[in-house]
């Protein structure tokens, strides 16, 4: 092989010199003519080489850039410049990108052409001839593309498999390659390149242009844009060098594949070339590692690592963010693995594949064997290997060292590191993986925890969501390069500002789908440091092109695709990152809150005044005020004493209702705080030989608890990161401890970013400084930023634990939390944000909470009728009838705004809210299946119109309007109405569109509603909200009596089944489903539980036990349905048998009590008193009714 390299070498070498020779002598024009005259020359020192490298057709080289000639290049042809032989790179004259697309012959002026030397001499990736690529069999059946395996060792010569350089040859994916840009429709009219516009400049200065690592990967981003700048000067050479794709790409070396058992490992190597510093490519790692495992439903795990350090922080590791006791890892991996030439076949579940591209470096996954996922399609792979010194202290090293953590302006210039550089022997997949051994031990203050990482990822569409938490439209937009999406768990609130902006918020989900016709696809890009996300159109506009960049920790990302069903991406997010557990039933109701010093008499007045005035409600809320001097566990003795606690607990409990109390992460530095001094004293304790405590997160120099300054004055925060902060934070909810709280009480858990204040004086939201650290179990020091969006996830998860640590396991926790990440809908419901009492936020609330649920985040709710601020009639009303269809409904106001209390309003918006709340109440068994449907594949409450309607392109755009549910279609009252509209009674204008595959019904009127092909104009009375229900469903509808308090009082009252008829088919039809549980207990997890479902056909109803056998829940036999209503009914039935009636007794026809309304179309039947379940078996159905013509 040396040989044969020197030999190339000196070929090149010879080359060159006559090629620079000819230029100086003969000019530009000349030197075709003269390189024409030597490629005999090179030809004939390759047959003296004995052909090792085939040429099986002439090489037409360019001089200056002219472009290279691939008609051949797939049978084994010579690259000349910048196309590897052997996975090495030929560094010569770079490639000029306009004349590879246009094949004309035209010289780069004044570009060098610098010889053609091998940088590292080593030849990269060049397997070894007869050397297998891996030691284990491949095989590989029935892959949509696959092409035949060779019976021999494969010799992998980069022309081989380089199919993204290639132009006249079908490319390795879908019409683009490396130089496939887009010449119009990557240029947007709507964003800026160049940061030029003024205000787009202010932006930039304050998020990614603030920040070197995002500065410098935007200029990596642009780097396509600025080849197209100028197009007609002198300075598109320039630009043309500075951004060659060819010389920045990753490659795979095929020898370095590694097919474990669940895992496939492999190599990385950055290509080099003259003009590495010019582009800021200074900061990416030469030599990273590639880490892969298959996960069920084809979602695909990848990490990547610098080949010469530890593995980074990854939040994964910790549980949050992924769910590892539910995720699965494909094991025998190899079974499901084919080797190409140039790159490798792997086959998932559910019809999704990946190809691993060798040169240049690409994943693309395939769904159905469509083209969806390209991961790494511009070469935007970022591994910042600058390396960042932190402490791994030892129990005994506490005290006696006085390192610090070093900070982004101390970087050590070389690495510390005792990271095996053999592939694959360090890096964990998941959990319990067999081929992934743990990590080396590590040695005090060696842990890397790292630098930037960025990677792009083009979606094969154009519609892309997901990214919360913003105040901002659903569908995401074009940002250019000069204006990402910020993932920032962050305190000071854009509600602040008015109106939409795309300023993050309290909690970060970096998590993107794109939707189209054919396919669904989506990146959950696992990292909870400062995260920002570029999107731009790509392949000429018919893709998406999103790039994501991370301040630091580990790179890993997980890919998912389903074949034009959204709803199966969704489960496939749901078994990755968690499903959303059955909440408590009175959290389905009405929930009043105000931040305001308050006492357990005022309590108890407030549980009367609901109940005199006749509103429902379920949860009273406690903001910090109840706290002794804000120590969170204790209550004011003062306004809260004993007596007066449980007195309060007694008078709400008989009323059906519950409470949600706050607890905040800060501690109130006092050493009259037990919390406080008790976890002083743990502070930096050894528990064992391997184990230190750590309740409180450090300083920089990670040796004193950092103090600052919160709601309760000077404060500490828990480190959550820390099992023994944990478990010391679990207790704190048991009644022993937090004296007057028991089952009834829920947990809030606010101000969790964490906020923190600039001073005691001023209360500006400052955050928690990113250089605190915190301290793991085994004594790892890392900085607050790794951590940061995850935080508050941390905190739900131990406070989580903690609720059902204090009721042994046997009650549903309630738990509130204003911070989110990954997998926070494991733990509870989600409070969306602090919004103003707005026109503007009540239409953004649709959006927000779409966003939320197609991320994962299904149980989330906004606070009515806005936190702070002073509503209108219009508003107040409009904000409640919104919110009857969150999926968390909550009153909530800001100190300052009083007469919240609905009894304090006008007569018109009393009769409006309180219709709004016997609303909420009397769709309570249909939400509550829905959480029950959405526990098992993991989809949203509110969800996009495209969940149920896939293929209507109209739906894609649709941020205003939602489906409730699969059958309930809400396009609320939005927008400061008319004057004219605006008195009571009137009516108010709402746009909808009702999909005409459909027929749809008016929820008030029960009429049929005319369909249109695009949104239309209806009028909606006052009381009412723009709400349809979708032909053929069957929805559960609770008779919530007048004399009910709150919906723990009425669950038991019977229902009455509404049937709309689809009748667009040979005969009408309907089905719905009805979940029944204790609503309040964990016994659902033992099959104490049923599901059923009822079916209409025209002339029968009958109901079928839906879930198996083994679940039963004996109180489903005494709850009745004692009416049903059937729309969309031509003519009157002659009678209608109760067949169920008939069955039980044994005897003739018992005939129904029932009514033909003309109008609507209707049956009513009442005094039916038909049991929901009574002796069913997992799939046997029952006749119930039959209607007689």
């Amino acid at each position: 092989i040396i040989i044969k390299t020197l030999r190339f070498i000196q070929m090149l070498n010879f080359t060159s010199a006559i090629l620079t020779s000819s230029i100086l002598a003969f000019g530009a024009k000349a030197a075709k003519e003269a390189f024409d005259a030597h490629r005999m020359a090179l030809e004939t020192i390759l047959d003296q080489a004995h052909h090792e490298i085939p040429v099986h057709a002439p090489v037409h080289a360019p001089v200056h850039g002219a472009p290279l000639h691939h008609a051949n290049m797939y049978a084994h042809e010579v690259p000349v410049h910048g196309v590897p032989v052997h996975g090495a790179p030929l560094h010569g004259a770079p490639l000029h990108h306009a004349n590879l697309t246009h094949g004309v012959y035209e010289p780069v002026h004044g570009a060098p052409l610098h010889g053609a030397p091998l940088h590292g001499a080593p030849l990269h990736g060049a397997p070894l001839h007869g050397a297998p690529l891996h030691s284990v069999p491949v095989h590989h059946a029935n892959y949509v593309h696959e092409t035949p395996m060779h019976s021999q060792p494969t010799h992998h010569y980069a022309n081989e498999h380089a199919e993204h350089f290639m132009y006249h040859e079908t490319p390795a994916h879908e019409s683009y390659d490396a130089f496939g840009h887009d010449f119009d429709t990557d240029h947007s009219k709507v964003v800026t390149y160049g940061h030029g516009d003024d205000e787009w400049q202010h932006e930039w200065a304050a998020s990614c242009g603030k920040t070197p690592y995002c500065s410098r990967f935007s200029k990596m981003l642009s780097r396509d844009s600025r080849e197209y700048k100028g197009h007609h000067d002198a300075d598109f050479y320039a630009n043309g060098l500075q951004s060659n794709h060819l010389m920045t790409a990753y490659y795979v070396e095929p020898d370095s594949v590694v097919i474990h058992e669940d895992a496939i490992h492999a190599r990385l190597h950055l290509h080099e070339h003259e003009y590495f510093g010019q582009n800021g490519m200074e900061f990416r790692a030469a030599h990273l590692d590639l880490h892969m495992a298959l996960f069920q439903e084809g979602i695909m795990q990848v990490k990547i690592k610098a080949a010469d350090e530890e593995e980074r922080f990854s939040i994964s590791n910790t549980g949050i963010g992924v769910d590892w006791d539910q995720i699965k890892v494909q094991q025998h991996l190899q079974d499901f693995v084919k080797l190409l030439d140039d790159g490798i076949l792997v086959s998932g579940q559910d019809k999704v594949s990946y190809k691993i591209q060798f040169d240049p470096f690409r994943i693309i996954q395939y769904v159905n064997g469509h083209e969806t996922i390209i991961v790494n399609d511009n070469d935007n792979l970022y591994y910042d290997a600058k390396d960042l010194g932190v402490h791994h202290t030892q129990p005994h090293d506490l005290v006696a060292h006085d390192e610090r953590v070093v900070d982004h302006h101390e970087i050590p210039h070389s690495p510390k590191s005792n990271f095996s550089a053999d592939v694959g022997l360090d890096f964990k997949f998941g959990k319990g993986s067999k081929n992934d051994a743990k990590p080396a031990a590590k040695k005090a203050g060696s842990v890397v925890q790292g630098y930037s990482v960025g990677l792009d990822f083009t979606v094969n569409s154009t519609h892309m969501y997901g990214i919360p938490q913003r105040n901002d439209n659903f569908r995401l937009e074009e940002t250019g390069f000069d204006h990402p999406y910020r993932l920032f768990n962050w305190t000071e609130t854009s509600f602040l500002e008015e109106g939409k902006n795309s300023e993050p918020l309290y909690g970060s989900v970096p998590y993107i789908m794109g939707h189209s016709h054919q396919m669904d696809a989506s990146v959950a890009w696992m990292n909870s440091s400062e995260t920002f996300v570029f999107l731009n159109h790509a392949h000429h506009g018919a893709k998406t092109n999103n790039a994501f960049i991370s301040e630091g920790n580990a790179l890993e990302f997980y890919l998912m695709g389903a074949e034009g069903n959204p709803k199966k991406l969704q489960k496939k997010l749901s078994e990755l990152t968690g499903y959303t557990p059955m909440p408590p039933m009175h959290s389905l109701g009405y929930h009043f809150s105000k931040w305001e010093e308050n006492s357990a008499h005022q309590i108890v007045e407030r549980n009367s005044d609901f109940s005199h005035f006749g509103f429902p409600v379920d949860v009273f809320w406690f903001d910090s005020e109840y706290a002794q001097n804000y120590q969170y566990g204790e209550f004011d003795h003062k306004h809260f004493s004993q007596d007066d606690v449980m007195h309060m607990n007694e008078k709400v409990h008989d009323s059906g209702r519950r409470f949600v109390i706050a607890a905040d992460p800060h501690i109130r530095a006092s050493h009259d705080y037990f919390m406080y001094k008790e976890g002083l004293a743990k502070q930096g304790k050894a528990i064992d030989d391997h184990h230190i405590s750590n309740l409180f997160i450090r300083d920089p120099s990670a040796k004193k608890a950092y103090e600052g300054e919160s709601r309760a004055g000077s404060s500490v925060w828990v480190d959550f990161l820390n099992e023994s902060a944990c478990d010391y934070w679990k207790d704190l909810f048991h009644p022993s401890v937090f004296k007057g709280t028991n089952y009834m009480y829920g947990i809030w858990n606010d101000m969790n970013e964490p906020s923190v204040y600039k001073s005691s004086a001023h209360k500006e939201q400052t955050g928690m400084p990113m250089d605190n650290t915190h301290m793991t179990a085994d004594g790892d020091i890392l900085q607050h930023r790794w951590i940061h969006n995850a935080y508050g996830a941390l905190q739900q998860r131990a406070t989580f634990q903690g609720l059902l640590r204090r009721d042994r396991g046997q009650q549903r926790p309630f738990l509130l939390s204003r911070s989110f990440f990954f997998g926070s809908q494991r733990y509870g419901t989600v409070a969306a944000g602090s919004n103003h009492a707005a026109f503007e936020d009540a239409e953004l609330a649709v959006n927000m909470l779409l966003s939320l649920g197609v991320s994962g985040i299904v149980n989330a709710g906004h606070d009515v009728p806005g936190y702070s601020g002073v509503p209108s009639d219009d508003l107040f009303v409009q904000f409640y009838q919104l919110g009857v269809y969150f999926p968390f409904f909550r009153a909530n106001s800001e100190k300052g705004f009083e007469m919240r209390e609905p009894w304090l309003q006008s007569p018109r918006v009393q009769r409006a809210v309180l219709a709004a709340i016997k609303q909420r109440y009397a769709q309570a068994h249909y939400m509550y299946n829905l959480f029950f449907e959405s526990s098992q594949n993991g989809l949203p409450i509110v969800r996009p119109m495209w969940y149920e309607f896939p293929q209507d392109g109209k739906t894609f755009d649709l941020n205003h309007q939602f489906m409730f549910g699969p059958h309930v279609l809400v396009s609320p009252k939005v927008g400061n109405p008319c004057v004219e509209n605006a008195i009571a009674g009137g009516t108010t204008e709402v746009e909808v569109y009702l999909p005409p595959t459909s027929q749809w019904y008016d929820i008030y009127s029960k009429l049929e509603m005319d369909t249109h092909d695009d949104v239309h104009i209806v009028h909606v009375a006052d009381e009412e909200q723009g709400t349809f229900i979708r032909g053929g469903a069957i929805l559960p509808v609770l008779n919530f009596s007048e004399s009910a308090e709150s919906l723990l009082q009425a669950i038991e009252d019977p229902i009455r089944l509404e049937i709309y008829s689809n009748t667009m088919g040979k005969h009408p039809e309907a089905s719905g489903h009805l979940y029944l549980d204790d609503g309040e207990n964990h016994n659902n997890r033992h099959h104490e539980r049923t599901q059923v479902r009822y079916d209409y056909d025209g002339t029968n109803i009958t109901v079928t036990k839906s879930i198996g056998d083994e679940n039963l829940y004996s109180k489903a036999s005494t709850k009745i349905i004692d009416q049903v209503m059937i729309f969309g009914v031509e003519k009157p039935p002659k009678k209608v048998l109760n067949k169920f009636a008939m069955a039980a007794k044994g005897q003739g026809e018992v005939e129904v009590h029932h009514v033909y309304v003309a109008s609507t179309k209707m049956v009513h039947l009442w005094h039916l008193r038909l049991p929901v379940d009574e002796g069913l078996f997992h799939n046997h159905t029952i006749d119930l009714l039959e209607l007689v013509y």
